[in-house]
């Protein structure tokens, strides 16, 4: 995907959260069914982050929501599919977000040494 430097419209992400609530509501039966309308949430707040960090974060909580579904509704395979996803999420959390602040941290104590 490119970026370029295009916003998606504020109007288009409440119709999109608009319909996801309401085919939520419309479909909801028990209180796992939360868990597909959380992740569809967290995926349209994904689609309009601009930094890495927050996008790799949403994912994670989607993808969480959506193993935790996957497991209650049976869905084995889209669950083991969903954590080959998420572990590579991890790993890109750990190795941009927390190395790269631990590296930070560790230049700034030598600054001020």
């Amino acid at each position: 995907m490119e970026y370029k430097g295009k916003k998606t419209p504020k109007y288009l992400i409440v119709l999109y959260l608009i319909i996801s609530i309401l085919i939520g509501i419309l479909t909801f039966s028990s209180l796992v069914d939360l868990l597909p309308i959380i992740a569809s949430i967290l995926f349209i707040f994904t689609l309009v982050q601009s930094k890495e960090k927050y996008v790799r974060l949403l994912i994670f909580g989607n993808l969480t929501s959506w193993i935790i579904y996957d497991f209650f509704v049976k869905a084995y395979l889209a669950g083991i599919s969903d954590l080959f996803v998420i572990s590579s999420t991890i790993t890109a959390i750990i190795r941009y977000d927390i190395k790269k602040e631990v590296k930070k941290d560790e230049g700034n104590k030598s600054i001020k040494s």
